[in-house]
């Protein structure tokens, strides 16, 4: 699906427009009408930022569409380099809650033109974290009880059925794998803007990330503790 690209004045009381418009957008592609309270909010605030920042320029655009499947709304406006989305007034806090709700705008700054990208969050569903739980939790169900089973019992299954399918999803993954790196990288490389914007998100996301590596990590180790002798 290509962009649909429209010009707006950049003042306050060419916002209201901007949003409507953002928000029938963002409707049609059936976002969640809390996810698109927030994107519209969003873009205002960033907006404001702009006008209040002095010496904005009179228009701006507004692209919006699908890429890699997903919706996207681009905000592109002349000028000097400003990044709307730091406020030292706050110390980095707005950064901080749009990165908990899942929105985390993209600036970047090429040719004289600034550059705003914004996705709304994925929609609802179980998230990784709780999927991995769930798979933890029914791999400690199903070990305990396969030490229920009786010696022969457990060799045997192992044997004709575990073993084989262990080495099949295993030649899987090392033939996927490659594939599957190569394109997340290339996905996330294309879509994150520049370096500044990889800054600013980075530190948000990053240590999350982490912290729920190590927290996942060390939840299956204690689990599993009482069924490896």
């Amino acid at each position: 699906m290509s962009l649909k690209t429209r010009e707006y004045a950049l003042n306050r009381a060419g916002i209201p427009s901007l949003t409507e418009d953002l928000h029938s957008f963002l409707d049609s592609q059936k976002i969640q009408r809390q996810n698109a309270l927030r994107m519209c909010l969003t873009l205002e605030e960033l907006l404001l930022r702009i006008i209040d920042h002095g010496g904005a320029p009179d228009s701006c655009t507004l692209s919006v569409g699908r890429r890699f499947g997903r919706p996207i709304v681009i905000l592109r406006y002349c000028g000097e380099s400003f990044d709307p989305t730091s406020s030292p007034e706050d110390g980095g806090w707005s950064t901080l809650i749009l990165a908990n709700l899942g929105l985390s705008p993209e600036w970047s700054f090429r040719s004289g033109i600034n550059t705003l990208r914004l996705r709304p969050p994925r929609q609802g569903g179980p998230s990784r974290l709780l999927w991995l739980l769930i798979a933890a939790v029914c791999a400690g169900i199903l070990g305990a009880a396969g030490m229920l089973l009786p010696q022969e019992t457990r060799v045997n299954l192992t044997d004709i059925l575990l073993t084989p399918l262990f080495n099949a999803f295993l030649g899987l993954l090392n033939t996927s794998a490659g594939l599957m790196i190569f394109f997340s990288i290339s996905s996330g490389v294309f879509g994150i803007g520049d370096t500044s914007s990889l800054s600013s998100v980075g530190k948000v996301l990053f240590p999350r990330f982490i912290i729920s590596v190590f927290a996942v990590s060390a939840a299956t180790l204690v689990a599993a503790l009482p069924f490896v002798k």
